[in-house]
């Protein structure tokens, strides 16, 4: 009788180990790809988030000015400011204002007609 004796080559054994590096550095590139990305979103997420707060702020205080009633205080992070623009054709008591508000680094502006308030009360 033969008795066969099977030997494993040594490349085979290689072959593994290289196959086990080349899976580990594609999981560690898709995961350094996912957890930028990630990084990015949340980014975009607090601008998104900053500038919504900016417009509600900016909505609140002409929504205000034109119901004749005093502009609502700046509420924490957000800054709100009134200017009026001059511009032909305005209606007789009625005036322009541009409500400009910011919240961090983003902001709104609102351009909107309301009424003239007497002097002294009131509005800018």
């Amino acid at each position: 009788m033969h008795d066969t004796v099977t030997i494993r080559p040594i490349r085979a054994r290689g072959f593994m180990i290289m196959d086990a590096i080349i899976g580990t550095a594609i999981l560690g590139t898709i995961m350094l790809v996912l957890a930028i990305g990630m990084g990015r979103e949340r980014r975009a997420a607090d601008r998104l988030s900053q500038t919504r707060r900016a417009l509600r702020a900016a909505e609140a205080a002409l929504a205000e000015l034109q119901a004749g009633r005093p502009t609502p205080a700046d509420s924490e992070g957000t800054a709100v400011e009134i200017h009026d623009v001059t511009s032909e054709g305005t209606p007789r008591g009625y005036r322009w204002v541009e409500v400009q508000a910011t919240s961090g680094e983003q902001y709104a502006t609102l351009v909107g007609l309301v009424r003239m308030t007497p002097a002294g009360k009131g509005t800018p």
